[in-house]
């Protein structure tokens, strides 16, 4: 993999441009992975809860669609954990709702097949 990798020219080409170098971090990843965690949207200033459908799902869905299509930079895109927590008190977000298998298995239907276009794959 590195056998053509020219740190200099990297770093002179796009490091200088990114600040970070991050076009030159690419070369040395193999897959992206993008975890869309949906219980964040439930906090307060969130858009509300994308397993209750309508607005807060479309949104929702159109970030997770722009997500991995930004993840992308030339490499295989992986989603991964992106289930429901399952509801109750949380440690580090606020009080979610418990969902039915039913309810987990639409979600889950609904994100993939928006996602199938623009990833590589899934690991749940």
């Amino acid at each position: 993999m590195f056998d053509r990798f020219d740190a200099a020219d990297c770093d002179r080409r796009f490091g200088i441009m990114a600040g970070l170098g991050l076009n030159c971090v690419r070369q040395a990843i193999g897959v992206n992975h993008v975890f869309p965690y949906p219980a964040w949207e439930c906090v307060s200033g969130g858009r509300g809860d994308p397993l209750d459908g309508g607005e807060p799902l479309k949104y929702w869905l159109s970030c997770c669609i722009g997500n991995a299509r930004m993840d992308h930079y030339g490499k295989p895109v992986v989603v991964q954990e992106f289930g429901w927590y399952g509801g109750g008190t949380s440690r580090f977000l606020c009080d979610l709702p418990y969902r039915s298998e039913e309810e987990h298995a639409d979600y889950t239907r609904t994100l993939t097949d928006a996602l199938i276009p623009h990833v590589n794959g899934f690991a749940n």
